[in-house]
């Protein structure tokens, strides 16, 4: 019971498999779509848009949207968020420390990039920054919370 409060919010590990699935999915329909300029025709369709500006401002209609951008996006942030919060097959105290330094550490890298952003890019480019910097986020987690976990694995071993 002791460790049931600490792990309330994580998903099972065995979502771990599935999210790497979603994020090379997504990652593969990403390029497919902005690296080699693939649009498939099918994926063509109206959909109901709250905000939207193209060649003019829209609210609260429907437009025509390649959907690619937002299916594989969304395959990307799923997979990265299943990764990320997925429980180890031991969850302690070491665990959920690096999970909070693998945080602090995210939340100082992904701000910093933001404010450099404020500075120094404008326009589109400032917008794009901010819609990869919730993926920055949760990369930069993953892995900084996989370097914690070996180095722990590997001191704990020696001892």
């Amino acid at each position: 019971m002791a460790g049931t409060k600490n792990t309330l919010y994580l998903l099972p590990g065995t979502l771990r498999i599935p999210g790497s699935i979603f994020v090379l999915l997504g990652t593969a329909i990403l390029f497919i779509r902005f690296y080699l300029g693939i649009k498939p025709v099918w994926l063509e369709q109206k959909v109901f848009a709250v905000y939207s500006a193209y060649l003019d401002v829209k609210y609260m209609s429907v437009i025509q949207n390649q959907l690619a951008e937002e299916i594989g996006g969304l395959f990307l942030l799923c997979g990265l968020y299943m990764i990320a919060f997925c429980k180890e097959k031991k969850e302690t105290l070491v665990t959920n420390a690096a999970r909070l330094s693998a945080f602090m550490i995210s939340m100082w890298i992904s701000g910093g990039m933001t404010v450099f952003s404020l500075f120094f890019i404008y326009g589109l480019g400032f917008a794009f920054i901010m819609m990869i910097s919730s993926l920055v986020f949760l990369v930069v987690y993953i892995i900084t919370f996989r370097i914690l976990i070996i180095k722990n694995t590997k001191a704990t071993a020696y001892k």
